[in-house]
């Protein structure tokens, strides 16, 4: 807002409005997907998670909690880090899964820097917390990455061992 400010012309309230832009478009997008959406399809996927990240200057993880049907239970930030990484451990995520009876998970966090392809450490850590999961029952569906408008699946990349997903 203060950077803002120093525009010619530029008043508070249009400065505040203008902050504000990234949240309420976030959350206009989601309040369109109604109370309960289902996610089946990668594109569904893709469409529900996209928004979680407009205006993120940082990497956000979030988990969505699903219901044997696809329908949304629960939607959570896990944890906020920095410009270039996200700390997460599968205990967060299993007891987190846990408390909201989920069925399966998606997994889902953004790359500000503007590269979609996951880094070792993501990968390292999708393979833990799949493998945490499988052992209680509950299905890793996919860990998406945003950055730059795209989105990479590791799900659809082959990156998610079927071990894992079945």
């Amino acid at each position: 807002e203060s950077e803002l400010m120093r525009v010619k012309g530029m008043g508070q309230s249009a400065a505040m409005l203008l902050t504000m832009m990234p949240q309420l478009m976030s959350r206009y997008q989601m309040s369109a997907l109604g109370e309960r959406p289902v996610i089946i399809t990668l594109a569904d996927a893709k469409t529900y998670c996209a928004p979680l990240f407009i205006g993120a200057n940082e990497e956000n993880i979030y988990m969505i909690c699903l219901d044997q049907a696809g329908h949304v239970l629960h939607r959570t930030l896990l944890h906020t880090g920095t410009v270039d990484q996200v700390t997460l451990h599968p205990r967060t995520v299993v007891e987190t899964a846990l408390r909201h009876h989920a069925h399966a998970v998606i997994l889902t966090h953004n790359h500000p820097s503007g590269v979609v392809q996951p880094s070792q450490a993501d990968l390292d850590v999708t393979e833990r917390i799949g493998k945490a999961l499988y052992m209680i029952g509950i299905k890793l569906v996919d860990h998406l990455i945003f950055a730059g408008g795209s989105a990479f699946s590791m799900m659809r990349e082959c990156v998610i061992g079927h071990e894992q997903t079945e």
